[in-house]
């Protein structure tokens, strides 16, 4: 009787934390897919540049580093390729973001950085 008693409070207990879980979800709202732009300007505008045009500084430092206003390197890319760069990194100077991003970030970034080619 005295397990029942346990088990059923447990029970009561974990219902009420997924509810309320479920009610504080309500109440942001629904889900909404990361901004690409801002998470652009907080982890790559270091080295890519504010517009996708890498830094005088970037330039010197870092000898293969990509021009995003440059539509011919997305000519070659495909979305998926880019994302893959964005998770895993390329060579010894772009590093992998895939522990600090998470995938949907990830994928609004890539989305986002060919809207800076010059058609």
């Amino acid at each position: 009787m005295r397990v029942r008693i346990v088990m059923s409070a447990a029970a009561i207990a974990a219902a009420a934390w997924v509810l309320g879980g479920a009610r504080a979800a309500e109440a942001r709202g629904p889900l909404q897919a990361p901004d690409g732009k801002a998470v652009y300007a907080e982890n790559c505008k270091q080295c890519h540049g504010v517009i996708g045009a890498p830094t005088k500084s970037s330039l010197a430092k870092y000898e293969k580093i990509p021009n995003f206003q440059d539509s011919s390197f997305f000519a070659t890319r495909s979305q998926d390729s880019v994302v893959k760069i964005l998770k895993k990194g390329k060579g010894q100077d772009m590093k992998s973001f895939s522990e600090k991003l998470t995938p949907e970030e990830i994928t609004a970034v890539a989305q986002y950085i060919r809207t800076l080619a010059k058609k």
